[in-house]
Order: C-alpha cells, then structure tokens, then sequence
C-alpha cells in the first residue's frame, strides 16, 4: 500500500467584490506517486482504484483587498494590523495570507516600516527584519542584496509576517515578511494551491503542515511508503526517527526522549 497523507484543500468561496477563482485553477489536490496533481477529491494509488480523501484542512479565508494607497504612510497602516507567527521544526499550523495590498504610482518600503515582534524587543534575540520576495508578486521588486527594502510600482501583492524560531541558534528568531502574489494569481504548473487561502506552495511538505495544518507524524509520511523509515521532529535539536505504518510515523523504542507517537 503506498503510505500518503489523504488530502483535500478545504473549499471556500472567495468572498468580496471582484474576487474569484481564477480560471482552470483546480481546488482540489490528490497524492500520486510523489507530488499533488490537480484533479477531483479522491488519491489515486498504486495499481488504480481510488480512495476518497479526508475532507480536512485549515479555514478557508476570502480573497478580499485593503484598498489602494499611494503613499508609505497609508500602506504602513495597512500593515500595522498584521500579526507575526511563530514557526519551528515541529510546527504544523494553518499559514494564510493577508488581503490584497494595492500601491499606486512608487512606494519603497523598508523593513523597518514593519512593527517589531514582541519576542525581539530582547536585545540579540533577533536577526533584522527581512523581505522573501515571491516573483509573482506584480509590481514588487527588491532594492538592495538583502531584500531589506522594497520598492513597489503600480503594485498588487499579499504578505505573511514568519517568525522562524531557531533555537538554541543564536539569534534566536529570524523574522522574514513573506511578499506573496494577489489571491486571484494561480500557481505555477509545479506547485500546489491551498485553495483555503489561495496559497501556492513547492514542497508537498510544507503544505502538509501550512495548509492542512496534520500533525507532523502523517507529514513526515506523507511521500513516504509502508514501512519506510521517516523522521519526526519534537524539538528544533530533537530529532527522533521511525517507521511508516498506516499513513503515520511510529517512532522507533529505545530512543531518549522520544515518546511513543
């Protein structure tokens, strides 16, 4: 039996003036020999036949827009209303998107113009603010090395505010504001939509975890085949391994500190 994580992207409807899905972009993900593919809601498996899939995921959110601004005062107000998550190793936790950021005419954005995160007001606990620009972002395009201003023309983009714990690296967190496409852009041919928040992503991984938001145990399966070793993590320096039975990472006995899963 191939060992896969039974996947649907929980259906939504785009809520809001002008918002819709964009034509021919599936909304449905199937598992099939190592990648989603677009399709109905059913896994196809090894020697055919299908499985109809576990309706979960994360809840879906309307594709919707701020409005337009034409100037950085107006956008750091927009943005003042994001909030920072906290992504580790272990974590699986439901990533969407903000609403549709729209700039007139040319803005520059500097890291700073992002409000701080809480856990960075310790000082040394925190690398700088920094942009992870996606290419179909329109209009959004990075002014030095290090993407720590950006500026932007005629530009239509989304963001998500990651705070990735490192620990015990130092400095503890990295903060890194995700420039994303408008909801209404559809994915590249290689990668999956979570059709909950009109997100694309390129690891089968990181979807599991981001978009279903299952315990990391079925993620660490989820290309993986029966009995198959795989690998879980407790803690960002805690790593315990196992081995894939019934879609499920089972840890392996004897190993310190790791529990039975």
């Amino acid at each position: 039996m191939r060992c896969g994580l039974r996947v649907l992207a929980t259906v939504g409807a785009l809520l809001g003036a002008g918002c819709f899905s964009p034509v021919g972009e599936p909304d449905y993900w199937r598992y099939q020999r190592g990648r989603f593919d677009g399709g109905p809601d059913v896994e196809v498996r090894d020697g055919g036949g299908e499985v109809v899939v576990d309706p979960r995921g994360c809840p879906p959110v309307a594709c919707s827009s701020f409005g337009a601004v034409e100037n950085v005062e107006g956008l750091e107000a927009q943005l003042s209303t994001l909030k920072w998550t906290v992504v580790a190793r272990p974590t699986s936790v439901c990533l969407p998107a903000s609403s549709d950021f729209s700039v007139e005419r040319t803005v520059n954005l500097a890291s700073s113009d992002i409000a701080t995160p809480a856990q960075c007001l310790t000082p040394g606990a925190c690398a700088g603010i920094t942009f992870d620009l996606s290419e179909q972002a329109q209009g959004v395009g990075c002014l030095d090395d290090f993407c720590t201003t950006l500026m932007l023309t005629d530009a239509r983009f989304r963001m998500r505010l990651i705070l990735h714990d490192q620990y015990p690296d130092i400095p503890r967190y990295v903060p890194i504001a995700e420039v994303l496409p408008s909801c209404l852009v559809p994915c590249e041919p290689e990668q999956m939509r979570c059709s909950a928040h009109a997100t694309c992503w390129a690891d089968p991984h990181d979807f599991c975890r981001f978009c279903i938001a299952a315990p990391q145990e079925e993620c660490a399966c989820l290309d993986k085949l029966e009995t198959e070793a795989c690998v879980v993590y407790l803690t960002n320096d805690l790593t315990c391994t196992g081995t894939c039975r019934d879609d499920r990472c089972v840890l392996n006995a004897g190993q310190p500190n790791c529990p039975a899963l």
